[in-house]
């Protein structure tokens, strides 16, 4: 009798799962950069609002560059976009030692917004094309989607805020080995997509598509992307406050270690990655009042933690209970956009300017509130615009409720 062996995976599906390694990894960029300066800035002395707007000029060019580079980028193209995008990006990387001053520091920040403009929207067309055999639920895309991307937030300012405590050597600062590792990872990102690329060329379909659930035929539910995002934007634009200003509170008044900075920020981003991998499986919370009200209510309690609490601990555990609820509006606004049976592509362009907008008006807002009403008073507003957007999604869903 001939022993049968396990099956396992061709080499093909395995090569589909590693291109979610690319987008962990420029994000674990964008996030080292981003920290990088906003922290730099900080250390300059520079008034909050100046120190919020390294993120709001990054936001600001991403949102309008992404919709022009969605015009040209098809399947046929997407790899080289990505290339381009790569290299760009390492360049920015390798050149934020040599500047000085925050003159400098914008300039090649928003260059990096460029980079990102080009690579992400041009990675969706190609996970599109590589992921076309695999028959997954949307849901499934998504969550594994936003876990990976979420680990590179997560890791970003983890790994950078030890690097910016090291030790000089010679003229080598804290600040040139975060954006040496940074470029460094641009490159492999690109090697990696370069070995890859083939995979959306050459799809392979002999998987068979995987069934939808009875009952859960998605293109049938609401399309409640409009409310993705208005919900989903006000959450962005309160975690681009958290993510702009608390380096300001950290600094001053908590004197925070930039170690432990980086590390409350990889806790949000770690609890947004595990939460967008558990809703692989959901089904219908996206489509309940009282699952987005539960959500909401926790993204409350985060963002009041970060304006009130003192201590480490504290500041932990309102790290983690933001991104919570980060992790459910990402998962929310992504998976509204992509279930529309014809306009997804369009939805996932607008999904893409709601959070370059909200990235801007995010530090501008939250900068000006601490300028004029302290430092707390950012989150105190960021309490109120959560509330808000989670009363008006719960409204909205019970007037459209999902098909049976």
């Amino acid at each position: 009798m001939t022993r049968r062996l396990p099956e396992t995976p061709p080499p093909a599906h395995r090569a589909r799962l590693l291109i979610y390694v690319f987008p962990a990894l420029f994000d674990m960029i964008v996030a080292m950069v981003v920290f990088g300066c906003s922290v730099r800035a900080a250390r300059l002395g520079v008034r909050p609002a100046l120190v919020a707007g390294t993120l709001a000029a990054w936001s600001l060019l991403y949102a309008a560059a992404c919709p022009l580079v969605g015009r040209f980028v098809r399947e046929a193209n997407a790899a080289r976009w990505i290339l381009a995008a790569c290299a760009a990006m390492a360049a920015t990387c390798w050149g934020l030692p040599f500047v000085r001053g925050l003159a400098g520091i914008y300039a090649l920040s928003v260059f990096g917004a460029l980079s990102s403009a080009l690579f992400f929207p041009a990675f969706q067309v190609f996970m599109k094309a590589v992921d076309r055999g695999e028959g997954k639920p949307v849901t499934y895309s998504t969550g594994l989607y936003t876990f990976a991307w979420s680990l590179g937030f997560a890791a970003g300012p983890f790994v950078a805020g030890f690097l910016l405590e090291l030790a000089p050597v010679g003229r080598i600062s804290g600040y040139a080995w975060v954006y040496a590792l940074a470029g460094t990872l641009a490159v492999v990102t690109a090697v990696g997509i370069g070995r890859l690329r083939s995979l959306a060329e050459k799809p392979t379909p002999e998987v068979p598509a995987t069934p939808v659930p009875a009952g859960y035929d998605y293109s049938r539910m609401p399309d409640l992307a409009w409310v993705g995002w208005i919900g989903s934007g006000a959450g962005i634009l309160v975690l681009s406050i958290i993510r702009a200003l608390f380096p300001v509170r950290a600094v001053e008044p908590l004197a925070l270690s930039d170690s432990t900075l980086g590390l409350l920020f990889f806790l949000l981003s770690l609890a947004q990655a595990l939460t967008g991998l558990a809703l692989m499986h959901s089904r219908l919370w996206m489509y309940r009042a009282k699952a987005v009200a539960a959500f909401g209510a926790v993204g409350a309690v985060g963002c009041l933690g970060f304006g009130i609490a003192s201590h480490t601990a504290m500041l932990a555990l309102a790290a983690v209970a933001f991104g919570i609820y980060s992790g459910a509006f990402f998962f929310y606004l992504v998976f509204h956009a992509l279930t529309h049976p014809h306009r997804s592509a369009h939805y996932v362009a607008i999904n893409e300017a709601v959070v370059g907008v909200s990235g801007v008006l995010g530090p501008l807002v939250g900068g000006f509130l601490a300028e004029t009403r302290g430092s707390s008073a950012p989150y105190f507003a960021g309490v109120a615009v959560v509330l808000l957007a989670t009363t008006w999604q719960a409204w909205m869903h019970r007037r459209h409720p999902a098909v049976a």
